[in-house]
């Protein structure tokens, strides 16, 4: 069996034995299954910024494009997530492409607190980037541990950066749709984290890191400015 396609829970294995064409395909690309994935939603966010300039959230696939076909030269290591981490992939890529553009009201709203809060989770979104380098992936797999820099505080910073800014958007706009979405991309967020410690949990030094750091997305003093972007909205 190709390494690519080894996975403990065995359900992609088990779909694509009985087709042996589909199975050699999928063992080539997978190496370089995140670049590819990446160039798709880059190049439609372009598109969709080129129709509609106010929808700047899908110019949150540019860090991801840029560190993917510049900074990480590796292929994508095996072996291939299960179900459920492809499926929180794909939530939690379409999501945050779907978001509802703000009304000029929401943009009004727009204070000082949001743009720290702004300033902030983009700041930590660029610190993950480069403590991960060469051990970025979109795909959950097994990778190297990173524990330097904001992973001494939260176990997925950079999978927490993106949730923290769809929140921020969200309530700005003060959309129910964005809201939805908004839990959408969570739910995706939570199925991908949780395949992705699936495997790296093989490793010593992951059970060691999981160990120490047991905050996984949320951490009191990361969330803290949502509450102030909620207040400065309210009173907006």
């Amino acid at each position: 069996m190709h390494p690519c396609l080894q996975n403990d829970s065995g359900d992609v294995r088990l779909a694509l034995a009985s087709n042996s064409k589909a199975y050699q395909m999928l063992a080539t690309f997978w190496p370089h299954a995140d670049r590819c994935i990446v160039l798709l939603f880059f190049s439609m966010d372009l598109v969709k910024l080129h129709l509609d300039p106010s929808r700047a959230v899908t110019s949150l696939a540019l860090p991801l494009f840029v560190l993917v076909y510049v900074f990480r030269s590796p292929p994508l290591a095996p072996p291939l997530p299960n179900m459920l981490g492809l499926a929180g992939l794909a939530f939690s890529f379409v999501a945050p492409a779907l978001f509802e553009a703000p009304s000029p009201a929401a943009l009004d709203r727009i204070g000082f607190a949001s743009a720290i809060a702004v300033a902030l989770y983009l700041a930590l979104l660029l610190w993950s980037y480069y403590e991960m380098r060469n051990s970025f992936a979109i795909f959950p797999s097994r990778r190297a541990v990173v524990d330097k820099g904001p992973f001494r505080f939260v176990r997925h910073p950079m999978y927490s950066a993106y949730l923290h800014l769809c929140l921020v958007y969200a309530i700005i706009t003060l959309s129910p749709v964005n809201f939805l979405l908004t839990a959408i991309f969570a739910a995706g967020l939570i199925l991908r984290l949780r395949n992705e410690e699936e495997l790296l949990l093989e490793s010593p030094a992951y059970a060691s890191f999981a160990e120490r750091v047991r905050f996984r997305l949320f951490h009191p003093l990361l969330t803290a400015p949502l509450a102030l972007v909620a207040g400065e909205t309210m009173l907006a």
